[in-house]
């Protein structure tokens, strides 16, 4: 099928295309499901609460059945690529690629369960990503409270409030990321 793209530009736009077939294909299923949700929300009983009910089966849906479907599909077809045009040392996919960071700074170090010597971060660096990881997490906190907040009826705001201050308010001081 991606023979003659295969031929003409290579590898890595074959692959390409032949994600972009894939994840199309993926799409029509969704775009019919979300397209009822939505007609049969515009046109049916409409209450706040049922759209933010749907909505979150439809999150929780899409995020743990749909992508990971996708992804199964989009290895099972990398696969099927690699082994047809004969391409057993080919790294270049998404799932072999790995490219290390040449300024990566480690240290070798056993693992406890394995036995086996890892590659870990230099310590002296640690305190470093442990503050640079809690400030993106908080900022990330923030943002989409900033996002959401508008959307939740008054009742819930007072709810989400009180946890997240109680949440802030008890394990602030003892906040430790783990790297």
């Amino acid at each position: 099928m991606y023979v003659e793209l295969r031929l003409h530009f290579g590898e890595r736009v074959a692959f390409l295309f032949a994600f972009m077939h894939i994840y199309t294909k993926a799409l029509l299923p969704l775009l019919l499901t979300l397209l009822t949700y939505y007609l049969a929300l515009r046109f049916g009983p409409k209450t706040w609460d049922t759209y933010l009910i749907g909505l979150a089966i439809l999150g929780f849906l899409i995020t743990s059945v749909w992508a990971p479907m996708l992804l199964h599909v989009w290895n099972r077809e990398t696969l099927l690529l690699v082994e047809k045009w004969n391409l057993n040392g080919y790294k270049q996919t998404a799932f072999e690629a790995n490219d290390e960071n040449p300024h990566f700074e480690y240290t070798w170090e056993q693992n406890v369960l394995t036995h086996q010597y890892e590659k870990v971060p230099k310590t002296r660096k640690l305190g470093a990503m442990r503050a640079t990881m809690g400030f993106f997490v908080l900022l990330s906190c923030v943002l989409q409270c900033i996002c959401i907040l508008p959307f939740i009826q008054v009742r819930c705001l007072v709810v989400v409030l009180v946890v997240v201050l109680g949440l802030v308010l008890s394990i602030g001081p003892n906040i430790r990321l783990v790297c």
